[in-house]
């Protein structure tokens, strides 16, 4: 069989829609979603802001890790930025990127992740190859479990979607923990009403 004919095979099979998952009334649950969620970010290496903070926030990162050039934001509302927008035409393009503003869909208080689904603006690389991302996410998308997240999310409906918990993370047999190895070097969350 041709590489062709395999790909086009591909393309044409299409996930069974009739598959349900079971009811499951079990998970965590939190009496407040959103201190959780920020606890379990914090505790995946990622970092809480309120919205005033965000401009400090890029400030310390230029601080820490030395001059940003490329901001590319992808949210509702104005940020207020000196650093220069790239345009992203192929997901090779993301690699420049400084600094990637995003909004996500849902927040999961039991772990601290984010999901992100298609459709997108930006090429999905930029997700990973940003040195730093910023998430917003409304308050009201928070839930408690994955258990809670499951038995919402549509995932027949989309070809992409990804749960985010935090940077980049990795660590060695000798337990070094090394954080924006192989992704962003840090995370933050913009709670958002």
């Amino acid at each position: 069989m041709s590489r062709e004919e395999i790909l086009n095979r591909i393309k044409q099979s299409k996930t069974e829609n009739n598959l349900s998952l079971p009811s499951l009334d079990i998970g965590i649950t939190y009496d407040d979603s959103i201190i959780a969620f920020c606890e379990s970010l914090k505790s995946v290496a990622g970092e809480m802001l309120e919205e005033a903070d965000l401009e400090n926030y890029i400030k310390a990162l230029e601080h820490k890790y030395g001059a940003m050039k490329f901001l590319n934001t992808y949210v509702s509302k104005e940020i207020n930025n000196p650093l220069i927008p790239i345009q992203m035409e192929s997901p090779h393009d993301a690699k420049r990127l400084d600094i990637l503003v995003i909004e996500g869909l849902n927040g999961i208080a039991e772990n601290g992740a984010i999901w992100i689904e298609e459709p997108i603006l930006y090429p999905r690389s930029a997700i990973f190859l940003t040195q730093h991302l910023i998430i917003f996410l409304k308050k009201t998308t928070i839930l408690n479990n994955l258990h809670e997240f499951y038995q919402q999310a549509n995932f027949h409906e989309k070809n992409y979607g990804t749960l985010i918990s935090g940077p980049s993370k990795t660590a060695d047999v000798e337990q070094c923990l090394v954080i924006g190895a192989h992704g962003s070097r840090s995370l933050a969350v913009v709670l958002i009403d």
